[in-house]
């Protein structure tokens, strides 16, 4: 299973920040202290709705507040849900805890997709979602990582704002391959800055989501396989290794 899920994301050519995957993740910083009700989602069906328990921030000093760094707590969706066939035990769980003016970033699991999250201020079902995973307000961010080299469709579903992203074909050379650092975007309601984006396999993406809201779709549009001739997979770069003689 483990092999399947390796394969499955070097082959994949499709991301979206409101149906997660393995190569995707969405950030969102909680202010407001208090319980709140984090729910996950597959699609449409409900997975599981639990308490998390937001800190009230810690008292400082005003050199230590404007020195701080806001804490990230990661969260693989994996550990919030069953093993495939297995029911969540029905006794109440731990709420997870985060603190306040922290973020929360939601992992998709390797070799699943099409997952989100909603987060709600107490109990009410009335009241609008404090985040929703499938459409991104104003601080929130989502990164990917792209493996694919080719030329990929760049949308915005909520405002239709496009763009384009092209991954190069990798150089083999002598010295191993090191993706550049990730390459920041900004999402605003007059679209992606930069909306052409070129970068290297395996370099991250950050798209941080300005005063718009947005749902980021990345769609493979032209493989890219390397000079004609070469005889590349269409998931990853095939290298071919010969036995040499033995020395004499």
């Amino acid at each position: 299973m483990k092999n399947l899920a390796a394969l499955q994301i070097l082959g994949q050519t499709s991301f979206d920040s409101g149906a997660l995957s393995g190569l995707g993740a969405v950030a969102h910083q909680v202010s407001a202290a208090g319980t709140h009700r984090l729910t996950i989602f597959q699609g449409d069906k409900v997975l599981r709705t639990m308490p998390v328990l937001i800190q009230p921030p810690q008292v400082m000093t005003a050199d230590a507040a404007s020195a701080a760094t806001p804490v990230s707590v990661q969260i693989n969706l994996r550990d919030l849900l069953p093993e495939l066939g297995q029911v969540m035990p029905r006794q109440p769980q731990p709420s997870l805890q985060i603190p306040a003016q922290g973020y929360m970033v939601f992992q998709a699991p390797s070799g699943v997709s099409g997952y989100a999250v909603q987060l709600r201020t107490g109990d009410s079902d009335t009241q609008p979602p404090s985040f929703d995973s499938r459409e991104l307000q104003n601080g929130d961010i989502f990164t990917t990582t792209i493996l694919r080299p080719g030329r990929y469709s760049l949308v915005n579903a909520v405002t239709g704002a496009k763009g384009e992203i092209r991954v190069e074909y990798p150089v083999v050379g002598n010295t191993p391959y090191t993706p550049p650092d990730a390459l920041n975007v900004q999402v605003t309601d007059q679209g992606f800055q930069p909306n052409a984006i070129q970068i290297k396999p395996a370099q991250g993406l950050i798209f941080r989501v300005g005063n718009t809201r947005a749902r980021i779709q990345i769609e493979l549009v032209e493989p890219d396989d390397g000079p004609s001739g070469v005889g590349v997979a269409a998931t990853s770069p095939v290298r071919r290794w010969v036995n040499p003689s033995a020395p004499k």
